[in-house]
């Protein structure tokens, strides 16, 4: 069971980080994005577009019994609204356009908390490659935390932030982007798990 096998071993790893807590220019007291999370609302992905669109049989945090039913929920994380952002807009920054994004905070290369953040803070070639995701989970200031890890360069865990709210349908931002803080033992260890090793080789389901 990919999905259950990856979330259990960065659960012991690391925990969400904030380093961008300081720089939130939203209204701290906006909780609109907290409306049905995908794995409280019987494992259907909110709608924040509005239209009775829905995606089905996302995962929730205790999984299926079935490891067919599991995998098929992983990969129906692939199409979560969220996820198919982050990877238009990371397109966009590799063709400088920069589209669906916030400017600097997201692309300049800044140490926050001793954490290293922006994209120009990596290299380009992370961007190029497809990534698999981790985990998705609602943020503190709106939208969701996706972490990642690029296929064709597993060598560092990324998170990125992408917010929406429901006062907003269809309004998607990219809003922040940085590395995982693990050791290399750690890093190591979660590579070259079995699942992991399956999920970076696995293409098809990629994004």
């Amino acid at each position: 069971m990919v999905a259950l096998g990856i979330i259990f071993i960065l659960s012991i790893i690391f925990c969400p980080l904030e380093p961008y807590k300081n720089q939130i220019k939203e209204n701290e007291n906006d909780k609109s994005w907290q409306l049905d999370p995908w794995w409280e609302n019987g494992g259907v992905i909110r709608d924040p577009i509005g239209v009775d669109s829905a995606t089905e049989n996302l995962p929730s945090p205790i999984g299926s019994d079935s490891p067919t039913e599991d995998l098929q929920s992983y990969y129906n994380i692939y199409q979560a609204p969220s996820v198919l952002h982050l990877r238009k807009a990371l397109n966009s920054y590799l063709d400088g356009t920069n589209i669906g994004m916030e400017g600097g905070a997201v692309i300049e290369k800044r140490i926050i908390e001793s954490t290293l953040t922006g994209l120009d803070a990596f290299d380009r070639m992370y961007y190029k490659s497809k990534f698999i995701v981790l985990s998705i989970e609602p943020y503190n200031y709106g939208g969701e935390l996706i972490t990642i890890i690029f296929q064709d360069k597993p060598d560092k865990i990324f998170q990125a932030w992408v917010y929406w709210n429901q006062e907003n349908p269809g309004y998607y931002d990219f809003r922040g982007f940085w590395q995982v803080e693990i050791t290399d033992e750690a890093m190591n260890e979660l590579v070259d798990s079995p699942q992991l090793k399956a999920a970076i080789q696995d293409k098809e389901h990629a994004i």
